[in-house]
């Protein structure tokens, strides 16, 4: 209107007031003039390409899973560091879905899960990981070795629902820990679940490894301690030796030959 210059809007929003649905359009406005009194009109046409944005969005959301996975794979086969395995995964799983929190826990010598690394704890409401459908989730993982969908209601009456997903860490055919993961109802479908199950198999074998490592390491320094030891005792005892021969058997063999000199100027005409 204030420039007379057509102007080609390649996407816009737009809310639909009946129903509320967001929409995406294209529009091309030319502007009008009067021939008569030379007042100013706008002419718009728009074309509804909300089918393409949401194709566009999902093909994106699918790439970025592919980078992920891609990355996984070669992040986690890189390092045999515990630790580092655990925080890689959780940011990997945060990056490929909507989730909003994530816990990695594995069983302790007594069979209990301990919490090793989390991310968006924060986010969940207090005790929403003690609910009674995330107690018997990360159990029956844990037990069955297969994954669990949940649903968490929220304590006040005007918040979402919660989904939660559980799902095994699983090496050698025995499961060591569980994967936990909180966030919207999408959190729920079929193909999140498969992209979060890939990264759990992919992170179990990493984890692995790493154990295996740090249980490698450990014995190589209680190995070299163990050499370490028998050699202070070789020391200790070559020592022992040395001053048993210098303080008693020199004197023995000084005092022998002490007395056969005294025996042979006896003897002597």
């Amino acid at each position: 209107m204030e420039t007379l210059q057509s102007r080609y809007v390649s996407e816009e929003p737009v809310t639909d007031s009946r129903t509320g649905e967001l929409r995406w359009f294209q529009t091309f406005k030319v502007p009008l003039v009067s021939s008569i009194d030379g007042s100013r009109q706008v002419l718009g046409v728009s074309t509804d390409i909300t089918d393409h944005k949401r194709a566009e969005e999902r093909i994106k959301q699918n790439l970025e899973v592919t980078v992920a996975l891609y990355e996984a794979g070669q992040i986690l086969g890189a390092t045999l560091d515990i630790e580092e395995v655990e925080t890689r995964l959780l940011r990997i799983v945060q990056r490929a879905t909507d989730l909003t929190t994530a816990v990695i826990s594995m069983q302790d010598t007594d069979g209990e899960l301990r919490i090793l690394r989390s991310v968006g704890l924060q986010n969940l409401w207090p005790r929403a990981r003690y609910a009674p459908e995330a107690e018997v989730a990360r159990r029956m993982a844990l037990e069955e070795g297969e994954y669990r969908l949940f649903r968490l209601q929220p304590p006040d009456l005007g918040g979402e629902d919660l989904a939660g997903l559980c799902l095994p860490i699983r090496a050698h055919n025995r499961t060591n820990g569980v994967l936990e993961v909180y966030g919207p109802g999408s959190l729920a479908a079929s193909e999140v679940v498969s992209i979060i199950a890939s990264l759990a198999t992919q992170a179990a074998s990493a984890l692995e490894n790493a154990r295996l490592y740090r249980q490698l390491v450990e014995r190589e320094r209680q190995l070299q301690e163990l050499v370490e030891t028998l050699l202070a005792a070789q020391e200790k005892e070559r020592r022992r030796v040395a001053y048993e021969v210098h303080d008693g058997l020199a004197q023995m063999v000084a005092s022998a030959h002490q007395h056969l000199q005294a025996f042979a100027h006896f003897r002597m005409p």
